[in-house]
């Protein structure tokens, strides 16, 4: 699934229940802990729902955050919709 396929299913899933939450997005530290958290465990592959559950954050946000990362080349996406350390490394 590419990240387009995603948002646009992502506009017909509900997620009241993370619009409660506090942003986490905004704190960069959060970033740098998710990417340290990629480069200490190179086996770590997860999909979004499991990284919003691991990193504790609402999973639209996880979803941009994710987006970022994977802009800077810290993650990406396979085609099982699993996301991990880039697989050159």
């Amino acid at each position: 699934m590419t990240m387009r396929q995603y948002s646009e299913s992502r506009q017909q899933v509900d997620f009241a229940g993370d619009r409660n939450r506090p942003s986490k997005l905004s704190n960069p530290e959060t970033a740098a802990r998710i990417a340290a958290e990629f480069r200490e465990m190179p086996g770590l592959s997860v999909t979004l729902a499991q990284a919003a559950r691991l990193f504790d954050l609402p999973r639209d946000e996880c979803w941009q955050l994710f987006g970022e990362l994977q802009s800077q080349g810290i993650i990406e996406m396979s085609l099982d919709g699993l996301y991990r350390r880039p697989s050159a490394e």
